[in-house]
């Protein structure tokens, strides 16, 4: 994940695991899901700078995960899609393009 990141910018803030998780819980989940929370610095800046209170929609999330002998799984929401809904400003539609655009590349990265 990290090298898939950085040959687009972005840079792994944290990941989670989110199968371990459910099981320190008590919870009976046999999966496995590990959540990367990441962010290309400049994008967030420019998102933040038009409108800070998007700031909940940050950082982007992407998740692998596998159920049994499923093949993995790897997904996000689309940055696009809800920063749409979120805004009509055309400079965080602009980034949430770009955004759309580098994380699909990475999700491509990740899943070869």
């Amino acid at each position: 994940m990290a090298s898939a990141c950085q040959s687009q910018g972005y840079g792994v803030l944290a990941q989670h695991n989110v199968g371990d998780t459910l099981r320190s819980k008590g919870i009976d989940y046999s999966g496995q899901c590990i959540v990367f929370e990441i962010c290309q610095p400049s994008h967030a800046a420019a998102i933040l700078k038009a409108d800070p209170s998007l700031a909940s929609g940050l950082p982007c999330r992407i998740a692998v995960s596998q159920q049994g002998n499923e093949p993995v799984s790897v997904s996000m929401f689309s940055a696009e899609q809800l920063l749409r809904e979120a805004s009509s400003d055309p400079a965080i539609q602009r980034v949430a393009s770009q955004v759309e655009l580098e994380t699909l590349q990475i999700m491509e990265m990740v899943a070869h």
